[in-house]
């Protein structure tokens, strides 16, 4: 009885393609790597559950990076985005792959962690309305009173990156949607009478920095 091959290599039995996981993308956006801008970086990353016959083949929007092997059955691929505002959204990618076997197979989405947003689109600013909590007129303040100020985006903005001052006053700055903000300060008896001005500085979830908005007396 012969159970073993006395000549030659054994035959493994492939009954379907290879699985890809994790299957992440990041970017190299120094603010969100979950976003990228113009002239950011994605890679597209995963790792086979088995070798792979040749290289796989990465497609992000209609580019083709070059796909690297960074170790056993893993895999990477790094692209530049220099697209139009048009392009704006969830970055697409396709990995296509042929196991040893010979079946093939395609992967179009993550299977872990969150997809990259492609955003560069400069945000601005909108709807801007100054009141005061004074009881006799909104438009008047006086000592202890709190004016505020509401403003409206264009898309949502990172609150770490958004400044307030009324007048030279560094203003609270609160959210009240994703695209509506309200920035309130407080007199304390030491500023000089006057009617106010203010100035904003601002960027999106993305990194990308607004014109700053910088007022004449309201």
């Amino acid at each position: 009885t012969v159970t073993t091959v006395t000549s030659g290599g054994a035959v493994t039995v492939d009954k379907g393609p290879a699985t890809l996981y994790p299957v992440t993308i990041r970017s190299n956006n120094p603010f969100n790597p979950y976003y990228a801008v113009y002239g950011d970086e994605v890679t597209v990353s995963f790792t086979s559950s088995e070798p792979l016959l040749t290289a796989p083949t990465i497609e992000v929007y209609s580019f083709t990076p070059v796909v690297m092997n960074t170790g056993v059955n893993s895999y990477t691929a790094e692209q530049a985005l220099t697209l139009s505002a048009s392009k704006a959204g969830e970055v697409p990618f396709t990995i296509e792959f042929t196991d040893m076997g010979g079946n093939t197979g395609t992967v179009t989405g993550i299977t872990s962690g969150s997809d990259v947003t492609y955003d560069p689109v400069v945000p601005a600013l909108s709807g801007f309305t100054m009141n005061s909590n004074n009881t006799r007129d909104t438009k008047w303040a006086k000592d202890g009173e709190v004016v505020t100020l509401t403003f409206t985006a264009g898309e949502e903005l990172s609150l770490g990156y958004l400044a307030v001052e009324i007048e030279t006053n560094s203003a609270t700055v609160s959210r009240l949607s994703a695209t509506q903000y309200q920035a309130q300060y407080r007199f304390t008896g030491t500023e000089a009478e006057t009617t106010l001005g203010y100035r904003i500085s601002f960027r999106d979830m993305a990194g990308n920095a607004g014109v700053s908005v910088n007022t004449a007396p309201a």
